[in-house]
């Protein structure tokens, strides 16, 4: 029976701090995220507690891709590309609550097949962002999970 799960709220590996990121960069490394086996991504939330509301993209992949260079432009080969199970997002939609802001994407529609329990997710700027310490960037997903028992 399908049901909604939730992935930990994670934080992408290898942000650099005080850094500004210019529009195409991407903002640390690539990481794992756990997710059922078979599912859709129904919704997104980014937790933007540097208080930025500047737009971020959480671009996934069905595997790993070459690492880049953290606040260089995120270029892929032709086959990375193809890897790209979908792009969510973060714009214009922020809720600002003075300290940190949120905003969340969805219904999304993103459907996958992860035979290990992972994918990848990879986060590019789309805007000049300035990354305080201690406030890194958080994402979570709301998965419909389609794995049968």
């Amino acid at each position: 029976m399908a049901q909604i799960s939730e992935t930990d709220i994670f934080i992408p590996p290898g942000i650099g701090t005080g850094a500004a990121y210019a529009s195409l960069d991407a903002i640390g490394k690539p990481f794992w995220i756990a997710v059922p086996k078979n599912g859709v991504i129904y919704t997104a939330r980014y937790f933007d507690r540097d208080d930025e509301g500047l737009q971020v993209d959480l671009i996934l992949f069905r595997s790993m891709i070459s690492m880049p260079t953290d606040n260089n432009a995120l270029t892929l080969s032709n086959e990375e590309n193809e890897q790209v199970l979908g792009r969510i997002e973060f714009n214009s939609t922020f809720s600002d609550f003075a300290n940190n802001q949120y905003t969340q994407r969805g219904p999304l529609g993103i459907a996958y097949t992860a035979p290990a329990g992972k994918i990848v997710g990879q986060i590019q700027a789309k805007g000049a962002l300035n990354i305080a310490a201690g406030e890194l960037p958080r994402f979570q997903l709301a998965i419909l999970d389609l794995t049968e028992d």
